[in-house]
């Protein structure tokens, strides 16, 4: 199925896509780095260095 240019995902890709998460560090990690994460613990080690001052 196809919504404006997209492809919405069947069942069975999205469970493939949640077991390698679960299962394959690498993966996991280079898609933690696609979404921000590591800008969003920056963040939050800010947000808690300025409140210990």
């Amino acid at each position: 199925m196809f919504l404006v240019g997209i492809r919405v995902l069947s069942e069975e890709e999205k469970e493939a896509i949640l077991k390698a998460i679960e299962s394959d560090k690498k993966f996991r990690y280079a898609l933690m780095g696609l979404l921000g994460f590591s800008e969003i613990l920056d963040r939050i080690t800010r947000l808690e260095e300025g409140r210990q001052k």
